[in-house]
C-alpha cells in the first residue's frame, strides 16, 4: 500500500504529497493538479494507478495538491462516494486546474452519472486522461461512428467519451471504420453499407461495455 494511505495527519500527508512532486527539486511547476483513483473492491489495488498518475504529472510537471481515493462500485451516485464529492466540491472551488485520472471511468461506471460528473467538473477545470496522455486509452487504434438516438447521453457526449479514451470519431461509413454505433432509429444506409463493408455493428450496451473493461 503507498505511503500517502497510512498517513492520516495533515501535515504528514502534505509532506508525503510534497515527496511526489520529484521534478519539484529543480523545476517549478506549470499547472496545479489533483488526481482521482478508484477501485470497486477491497481485493483490488489503486497503487497501479497512483504509480502512473504520478509518472504523468512529473513528466508534464504537474504539482500534485491532492489526492482523491476510493473504494466503491462506480455504479453509486455521487451522494453515496465521499471522496468524488470531495473532489467536486474542491473543484469548484478552484483547488486546482486540473484532474487527473487513469480513465474516465474511474469517475464514474454509469453512463448518466459519469456525463453528469464530467459536465460539472468541466465548468470549473480540464479534465486529463493519463491513458490517453500516454497513448493507451481503452480504445486506441480504433475508429467509430455513431448514428441514431443514444440513451441517456448526447452526440457530443458520446464523441468526447470516445476521444477521451484514444478513440477516433469519423464521418463516413468506409473501410477505415472499426465500429458503428447504433441507437434508436439508426440510418438504414449506414448500416447497411457498414454490413456490405464487414464493419463490426454494436448498439450502445456493447460500447459502454468496451469502456468499462477496466472493471
Amino acid at each position: 500500500m503507498n505511503e500517502y494511505y497510512t498517513t492520516h495527519d495533515d501535515k504528514e500527508r502534505m509532506n508525503v504529497l510534497d515527496n511526489l512532486n520529484e521534478f519539484m527539486k529543480d523545476s517549478t511547476p506549470v499547472l496545479e493538479v489533483a488526481c482521482f483513483i478508484r477501485v470497486s473492491t477491497s481485493h483490488q489495488t489503486t497503487d497501479n494507478q497512483l504509480l502512473e498518475l504520478i509518472e504523468v504529472c512529473n513528466r508534464n510537471k504537474w504539482h500534485i495538491t491532492d489526492i482523491y481515493e476510493e473504494t466503491v462500485s462506480g455504479t453509486k451516485g455521487v451522494d453515496e462516494r465521499s471522496e468524488l464529492s470531495r473532489l467536486m466540491k474542491d473543484a469548484s472551488r478552484k483547488k486546482f486546474s486540473k484532474v487527473v485520472v487513469w480513465s474516465v471511468d474511474r469517475l464514474s461506471r454509469s453512463m448518466k452519472s459519469l456525463v453528469n460528473v464530467l459536465s460539472e467538473l468541466e465548468k470549473h477545470l480540464e479534465i486529463e486522461n493519463a491513458v490517453l496522455v500516454n497513448n493507451k486509452g481503452l480504445l486506441k487504434n480504433k475508429t467509430f461512428m455513431l448514428t441514431g438516438k443514444l440513451n441517456g447521453v448526447s452526440r457530443a457526449e458520446a464523441k468526447s467519451l470516445i476521444e477521451k479514451n484514444s478513440g477516433k470519431i469519423i464521418s463516413n461509413v468506409n473501410k477505415k471504420l472499426d465500429y458503428l454505433i447504433i441507437g434508436e432509429k439508426p440510418t438504414i444506409k449506414k448500416v447497411t453499407t457498414a454490413k456490405q463493408l464487414n464493419i463490426r455493428i454494436i448498439n450502445q450496451k456493447e460500447w459502454i461495455e468496451m469502456l468499462n473493461k477496466t472493471g
